[in-house]
């Protein structure tokens, strides 16, 4: 009786063929991280057929999906995906998210009525939502996110990847929606005219770069390093520094 009184017409034909949209690889090293696709099954034919219809983030090769806290699936945008997030559920249910989740039939009315199968972690009304993943790399499991975004909230319309960012630290949190905060540390050499910037080794890849100021257009300069430092005169008063991904 709940089932049916949660019935939704809509004029939108449900997906039909099971897809993949998405592969996601962090970190670039070629081993995908997680994927986003759909699952579909069809059964019945005429005004019988029905078709079941999951689309979830599936994550790869040891990463596991995240729960912003025991309560809530997805996470807000600031919200710290970290190694306090927990994960979602206990295996093999940590490797999916849910994004999408219902059941479609066609009705003798010649239209689509639509069933959520899930209440719970529902998405609600929201337009846009953070999946947080904790996957392997070469120094450690590391933290990263997804955002996913749709346009409008009936059952059939499905997310698409917005876009995802990661921190390299392993072990060191990002907050959803934002880069990661790199920790930056700068000191003076006895000679008391060089000041040295130095970084995590995990990001030994990065480029220092420097600029006089940000007034239009801005000109990034590359400054020489050592890899995880970075000497700087103190002749270059007045300047702007950033550690840029490569």
């Amino acid at each position: 009786m709940g089932m049916f009184a949660s019935l939704i017409t809509l004029c939108a034909e449900p997906l039909m063929v099971s897809t993949n949209f998405n592969d996601i690889d962090f970190d670039g090293n070629g081993a995908v991280d997680a994927k986003y696709r759909a699952s579909v099954s069809v059964s019945g034919e005429g005004s019988n057929v029905q078709v079941r219809v999951v689309s979830w983030v599936v994550s790869q090769f040891g990463s596991i999906a995240l729960r912003m806290s025991p309560e809530a699936l997805y996470f807000d945008e600031g919200s710290p995906v970290s190694t306090d997030s927990p994960a979602n559920g206990a295996p093999p249910l940590v490797t999916t998210v849910a994004l999408t989740l219902y059941l479609a039939y066609w009705s003798q009315f010649l239209e689509w009525l639509y069933v959520p199968l899930s209440e719970v972690d529902h998405l609600g009304s929201r337009l846009s939502v953070y999946v947080g993943l904790r996957f392997p790399t070469e120094g450690g499991m590391c933290h990263g996110w997804l955002k996913f975004v749709r346009p409008d909230t009936q059952l059939p319309t499905l997310f698409i990847l917005d876009s995802s960012d990661w921190n390299p630290i392993p072990g060191a949190p990002i907050r959803a929606g934002l880069p990661p905060e790199i920790p930056i540390q700068s000191e003076w050499l006895p000679d008391g005219e060089t000041l040295r910037f130095t970084w995590p080794p995990a990001l030994v890849s990065w480029v220092l770069e420097s600029t006089p100021n940000f007034t239009p257009p801005v000109v990034w300069e590359p400054v020489e390093s050592g890899g995880g430092y970075a000497d700087v005169s103190a002749t270059e008063q007045g300047r702007f520094f950033r550690l840029r991904r490569p």
